[in-house]
């Protein structure tokens, strides 16, 4: 079963440098298959991965390919599947990153995802990526956007904090856990990422009471890593 990590966010917000981040530390000893469907103009390419994990011999392979022309929540789903489904077969990678399309709801993608890929592969974390500098226009320009995607998201990562006053960054984060009172935000160094609590049950197909069901499984007495 390959673990799933959902990297969501608008256009800009810094999700390929998040990305880079984790391959380069939390998962720098993992192989890991990187899936694209963002229409911007910064991509990774498999070549600037691989020179940011090194040239080692011993280094695990990271994959990237791209899902162009399209939304994997509407128009490119045959593709998403049949892309899971080829890395599945070949045996190699245990964890996908999957960075969506800075449009595509949440809503729509983790029921997607769960749905039409039970046997080849488990949402495993959903992070939410949010430019620091923009929250407020974007809180303007599509609130009720905004306000979804952090509700389904149990894990928020915001960035570019270094940019903005400490006392700026305290409200923005104020504001989130008044939007989303049980998601976690990260810190900026990654610290907690492995602490934090994978997704590990069923999400219905249409509704997704996401953030109980991410509280019911955190506080299990179960162990807190997979």
């Amino acid at each position: 079963m390959i673990r799933v990590d959902i990297i969501s966010g608008v256009q800009g917000a810094g999700k390929s440098t998040l990305i880079l981040r984790l391959l380069d530390t939390v998962y720098a000893h993992e192989a890991v298959a990187l899936i694209e469907n963002e229409q911007g103009k910064v991509r990774l390419s498999h070549q600037a991965v691989r020179d940011m994990r090194g040239s080692a011999a011993s280094s695990p392979d990271v994959f990237v390919t791209e899902i162009p022309m399209g939304c994997i929540c509407c128009s490119r789903t045959d593709m998403l599947e049949q892309t899971i489904t080829d890395i599945s077969r070949w045996g190699t990678f245990g964890r996908i990153l999957l960075e969506p399309s800075g449009t595509a709801r949440l809503t729509d993608l983790l029921p997607l995802v769960q749905r039409m890929l039970p046997d080849k592969a488990l949402i495993h974390h959903v992070v939410s990526v949010v430019d620091a500098t923009s929250f407020e226009r974007r809180m303007l320009l599509s609130g009720d956007f905004f306000k979804s995607q952090l509700r389904n998201s149990p894990l928020v990562f915001l960035s570019k904090t270094g940019l903005l006053p400490s006392e700026e960054t305290k409200r923005i984060q104020r504001q989130i856990l008044s939007i989303a009172p049980d998601c976690h935000i990260l810190k900026p160094d990654l610290s907690d990422w492995d602490r934090t609590t994978p997704i590990t049950v069923p999400l219905t197909a249409h509704t997704i009471p996401l953030l109980s069901r991410y509280r019911t499984v955190r506080n299990h007495p179960g162990p807190s890593k997979q």
